[in-house]
């Protein structure tokens, strides 16, 4: 009998040895495969400014090379920004080099609030909907009618006059301010909408 309990425990101590072994076999793994929310954050963290987490119109000195819109920024290639949000709703290439993609529904909106514009592969503008207002924090917001962006902004560099669809008479007026990279888009008196730009 003493045999037997005996020839069980070593059985069992056997077993549990092997058990603890494939269980810290499987942890190391784990470790190595799976990175911790606060380092993927910081992997994909490469802007001063998240967008859709500061209220970047409140700050006195910010520049669109700084500020990232859902972990997108200028500069980034078609490939990056179709890796970071995902396809678009909608694709529209005007000349053999300049692509529009157009984001609505696939990043959680109604319409469409997002449009990323291409040049030779690399972002070039991000412009911002009334739609992405859902997003947005504070101040930086598409609400302003001319003379509250005036007294946000101050006096533009450079005013254009915008045609709202290609060969159309009515238009809306970009206010250029190049100090920050931004556009402001009017119509009417009232904002429409803005755009990031290198």
């Amino acid at each position: 009998m003493k045999r037997k309990v005996k020839k069980t425990v070593q059985k069992s101590r056997k077993q549990i040895g092997i058990l603890v072994g494939v269980l810290a076999v499987l942890i190391v793994l784990i470790a190595l495969v799976v990175r911790s929310p606060g380092q993927e954050k910081e992997t994909l963290q490469r802007a001063k400014y998240e967008l859709i987490d500061v209220d970047v119109f409140a700050l006195d000195d910010w520049h669109t090379s700084e500020v990232s819109v859902m972990g997108v920024m200028l500069g980034d290639s078609t490939e990056k920004a179709t890796e970071i949000l995902g396809y678009p709703n909608a694709q529209t290439m005007h000349e053999k080099n300049i692509v529009n993609m157009e984001y609505s529904s696939n990043v959680g909106m109604n319409g469409t609030g997002l449009i990323l514009h291409f040049e030779n592969g690399i972002l070039r503008r991000i412009t911002l909907r009334e739609p992405f207002n859902k997003f947005l924090k504070g101040s930086t917001k598409i609400q302003y009618t001319k003379d509250k962006m005036y007294a946000l902004f101050g006096k533009p560099d450079d005013i254009l006059f915008i045609p709202l669809k290609e060969g159309s008479a009515l238009v809306f007026r970009s206010y250029v301010y190049e100090d920050k990279g931004i556009e402001v888009f009017i119509r009417k008196q009232s904002q429409i909408g803005f755009s990031l730009s290198l």
